[in-house]
This record gives C-alpha cells, sequence and structure tokens, in this order.
C-alpha cells in the first residue's frame, strides 16, 4: 500500500505533535507543511527535508500529489480552510471541532 500524502497546514504546538505521530506510521509521507513563522518553516525544513514548506496554504491545496490536509492551525481559521480543502478535493483531519 502506497502512503498517504499528507499536508500540515500550521506548524505550531499542534501541528508538531501531528507531526510526530504521523512520522510514526508508514500509511502517511508527510509532502508539506505550511505555516507563517519563519521559525516554524525553519524547524519543519529541518525535520522533514524532503517535505515542501510553504508559507502560502494555497501552494498545498492546489498540489494534485497531496491528497489529504491536516488543519492544525488556530481554530477561527478552520471554517474557511474546511471549505478551501473540500474545493480543491482533499481528505480532510481538522485537529478542532468547528462548532
Amino acid at each position: 500500500m502506497n502512503p498517504i500524502k499528507i499536508g500540515l497546514i500550521g506548524f505550531g504546538r499542534m501541528g508538531g505533535f501531528y507531526l510526530d505521530e504521523l512520522l510514526k506510521s508508514d500509511r502517511w509521507e508527510v509532502a508539506g507543511i505550511c505555516d507563517l513563522s519563519p521559525e516554524a518553516r525553519a524547524a519543519a525544513r529541518r525535520l522533514v527535508p524532503g517535505a515542501k514548506v510553504v508559507a502560502d496554504e494555497r501552494e498545498l491545496l492546489d498540489d494534485p500529489a497531496i491528497e489529504a490536509v491536516a488543519l492544525c492551525a488556530l481554530a477561527d481559521s478552520r471554517p474557511e480552510q474546511i471549505a478551501r480543502a473540500f474545493a480543491a478535493g482533499k481528505h480532510i483531519i481538522s485537529e478542532k471541532p468547528i462548532a
């Protein structure tokens, strides 16, 4: 079985927890990481050298190789991110409820 290529959107505390768990499983390939913070992007490049690391989530959502996204950014961004991810045809893991 080929691993599912996933992108993490939000690489703060929760994004780091998700990365740790995703890397433990051969079911996932972390193909992209997005964060607005230059420091978070630098850490992402060190931890996952083969991943596409970007500041704009649209780069991950527009990438046809990325099949799923984990939404780990702040909760107030979640509804718009979910709508954009669905529109892009991605599977979604949402870190926090949107209610």
